[in-house]
């Protein structure tokens, strides 16, 4: 065997061994104590197999003992080992200008002494230095991500590989990646590939900054930072060379260490992009799955935005819905529910389905631009008409009844005691009886003929003065009753959030959508209003008063008594499908908010997502598409329901039914009275 033919197999157990040693080694650790062997050897799997590029078949092929060299720029940069001159070289690079540079140092026992001589450059160069000192412990690294939130801040790493390769994963376990912090490492002893670097690629969110820097030669640095490839795939990729003449130029180093966001995001390059979803009229309707189990859009003013986002940043989507098919929102235990736990969890690029801006969610996610401002309204079932049994009686009020059933009582009598005193001084062949008198004062009060003939001018007179009185109260009374049965009265509307006591008293359920913005407005309202109707909800039967969707709501409100609250976008869009006749609005809007994409927080794609949603927005295509699924629904509304006319039905006729009814039921009472003391007179 020559010596080229053994040089791999020597590498490749040289391989071997640092591998069962690493394993060794963190097994020792006492913040692995609790895991299994088995989790260990899956974890330096990975490890193994991301120890160089996956593209790099002369690695591969050396682990296989094949017959190949490592050499080249993809393992070793050619350089000599970093000094404490180096660094501070390009720590002073760094400074752009005024601008403060926020500097945080980590350093493990390997860097100690080094650290130790450092920091005192450091601290006259840079103010607010801060150095934490690594023990594996991830409160430290907590500590470190708290004292620099929302600052921009530079945190130096000077630790091993291996504990570099340990902090990495503590980050990625705990979650304490931030886009405001940029770590800066300087690769030992040249390299640029080897577990360090692929570990790191593993365990990194897409948007967290990582710079690399390798000493090419003595005055010469490699800038690599981490970014998406057109797979999505986190890789290192080479930025640039600077060298200790550029140290004048205050600009050239920062720009080599930005994140080549800029160029990746503008044009994905058919990158493929997961989107959280729920099926929503009218946002984002589904309609069906394909056979990879993604979700096949179909319409929607949301998919109108992801198709033309698509086409404007050259990317490709796949759709996806959250197991509880739920909005999201951050729980007390510290879940994240919905497709904002999704985003919140990095398990899709963005999601959409008229998601509302909200505070608390912005503590776990991001929003691109706010493309849509809605109020939300009050939906309930359309007020029924009042009960028209007694619409016979409406016209006049009781006062004005009892005084003509005594003028009509009056009469009869009245025009008796005329006939009788009249004979006394004139010849009458005849007077009439009593109920006849009575009887025909009736029939001039409905409009009926008077046969009664008289030459009494006293009857006469009072005759003349009766009819104009029977003239006048008909014409109001059928004046009035003809407007009561044209206009239909309804039942009390619900109109505004003060009647919403009024209507939990009439037997109405209170909805709104679970783990949504439209619930936590209420729940965390510690007074006014909000909180008297938060307390109006069914908290013991969640169920009831929490829907999955808005129009699970606005079905049950067309057999039972619910009211719901929902965004009036959506609301009319939803009513408009199921038959905005079926459906109330009540006049009061309140809570306005707006509607944004979700995205991870740091995504390093929200400034392209937020411009094109923008131009979007103030180009009017925005309200185009919600228009459109206003028009679409509207027409079919049309096509499904009937023209209705108005025409008298008996609802409207049903008190005077109730009339000639209870004259039935009146004049057979009569009818039995009659037979029953006809017989006892015999």
């Amino acid at each position: 065997m020559t010596e080229a033919d053994s040089e791999p197999k020597i590498l490749s157990n040289a391989l071997t061994q640092w591998v069962d040693l690493s394993i060794t080694q963190w097994k020792n650790q006492s913040y692995h104590r609790d895991r299994s062997t088995e989790d260990y050897d899956t974890l330096f799997s990975v490890l193994l197999i991301a120890l160089f590029d996956p593209v790099d078949s002369k690695i591969r092929n050396i682990l296989n003992g094949d017959n190949y060299l490592v050499e080249g720029a993809d393992v070793k940069a050619n350089g000599s080992l970093m000094t404490t001159e180096d660094i501070m070289t390009v720590l002073s690079g760094m400074e752009r200008g005024t601008d403060p540079l926020h500097l945080q140092v980590l350093y493990d026992s390997e860097y100690e002494e080094p650290t130790r001589h450092m920091s005192e450059q450091l601290s006259s160069q840079f103010s607010g230095l801060m150095v934490f000192y690594y023990d594996g412990s991830p409160m430290t690294l907590a500590k470190i991500f708290e004292s620099g939130k929302a600052v921009k801040t530079h945190l130096l790493l000077l630790c091993s590989e291996f504990s570099i390769v340990e902090i990495f994963e503590q980050i990625r376990i705990k979650r304490l990646q931030s886009h405001f912090v940029q770590w800066i490492l300087f690769a030992p002893e040249g390299l640029t590939k080897n577990a360090m670097t692929g570990a790191i690629e593993q365990f990194v969110y897409e948007g967290t900054h990582v710079t690399l820097v390798a000493k090419q030669r003595d005055d010469v640095f490699v800038i690599y930072t981490v970014n998406a490839n057109n797979k999505g795939v986190m890789r290192f990729f080479n930025n640039g060379k600077w060298s200790r003449s550029d140290a004048n130029n205050k600009d050239t180093l920062p720009l080599l260490m930005s994140p080549r966001d800029h160029q990746l995001y503008w044009d994905m390059k058919g990158r493929v992009l997961t989107v959280a979803a729920v099926d929503v009229i009218p946002y984002f309707r589904i309609g069906g799955k394909y056979p990879d189990g993604s979700l096949i859009p179909t319409v929607g003013t949301d998919v109108a935005i992801v198709r033309a986002l698509s086409q404007a940043l050259n990317f490709t989507f796949r759709v996806v819905s959250p197991l509880d098919n739920a909005w999201g929102y951050p729980q007390p235990d510290g879940t994240v529910t919905g497709m904002i736990g999704m985003v919140a969890r990095r398990e899709v690029h963005f999601a959409v389905s008229g998601i509302a801006v909200n505070g608390r969610r912005k503590t776990v996610i991001d929003y691109a631009y706010p493309y849509y401002h809605a109020y939300l309204g009050i939906y309930s079932p359309a007020p029924k008409q009042k009960n028209r049994a007694m619409a016979v009686l409406s016209p006049f009020s009781l006062q004005v009844w009892i005084c003509i059933a005594a003028i009509i009582l009056v009469m009869g009598p009245l025009m008796k005691i005329i006939s009788m005193v009249s004979r006394t001084f004139q010849k009458e062949e005849r007077s009439l009886y009593l109920h006849v008198y009575s009887f025909n004062m009736f029939r001039n009060i409905v409009t009926q003929c008077n046969p009664i003939s008289t030459r009494q001018w006293p009857q006469r007179i009072l005759l003349i003065f009766w009819f104009f009185f029977c003239l006048i109260t008909s014409a109001l009374y059928s004046g009035t009753l003809t407007a009561v049965l044209a206009i239909p009265a309804y039942e009390r509307p619900i109109d505004y959030l003060s009647d919403l006591p009024r209507a939990v008293d009439e037997g109405y359920t209170l909805t709104v959508t679970g783990d949504s913005t439209n619930e936590y407005i209420f729940r965390e309202a510690k007074d006014g209003i909000y909180k008297v109707v938060w307390d109006l909800f069914d908290h013991k039967n969640r169920k009831r008063s929490f829907v999955d969707r808005p129009d699970t709501a606005l079905e049950r409100m067309l057999h039972e008594k619910v009211v719901h609250f929902c965004p009036v976008v959506g609301g009319r869009i939803l009513t408009a499908s199921l038959g905005s006749k079926k459906f109330y609005e009540g006049k009061e809007k309140f809570f306005p908010q707006g509607y944004g994409v979700p995205i991870p927080q740091g995504a390093p794609y929200n400034e392209q997502f937020s411009y094109w949603l923008r131009k979007m927005n103030e180009g009017g295509l925005i309200d185009k598409w919600v228009n459109i699924e206003n028009e679409r629904v509207a027409v079919n509304t049309l096509l499904n329901e009937q023209s209705t006319k108005m025409v008298i039905t008996l609802t409207h006729l049903q008190a005077a039914f109730f009339v000639i009814i209870f004259g039935y039921s009146t004049g057979a009472v009569v009818m039995l009275i009659e037979i029953r003391f006809s017989k006892l007179s015999f």
